[in-house]
């Protein structure tokens, strides 16, 4: 729903509609864009099978990658965290979908 919000602009448009504010701009879409998503266990899938009706572009990111692993069905593309920074920069949206353990509570040091 945020990615929706942000492509519609609706914090905007439900501003302007409080003041009486009536214009036409342009809104975008999710069709196209790509999503990052670090943490494909069962949140993260879901998420990746909710992007999928808008189109999206599905990237995901986690710790281990089996061939044989479930997120495949899921993400267009499927890395593991020593790909995160490059998965990241290439994506324009973000969900981060990961437990909060010692492991994950620094994510950056995954990035190098």
């Amino acid at each position: 729903m945020a990615m929706l919000q942000h492509a519609k602009k609706l914090d905007r448009l439900r501003s302007e509609k409080a003041q009486k504010i009536w214009r036409q701009d342009f809104v975008d879409s999710l069709e196209g864009k790509t999503l990052c998503i670090v943490g494909m266990g069962n949140i993260g899938r879901a998420i990746a099978r909710r992007a999928r009706p808008f189109g999206m572009r599905v990237v995901g990111v986690k710790r281990t990658v089996r061939g044989d692993d479930p997120a495949r069905g899921y993400a267009d593309e499927l890395h593991t965290t020593d790909r995160l920074r490059e998965s990241v920069a290439e994506a324009d949206y973000v969900v981060v979908a990961l437990p909060g353990t010692p492991e994950t509570c620094h994510l950056e040091r995954f990035s190098y």
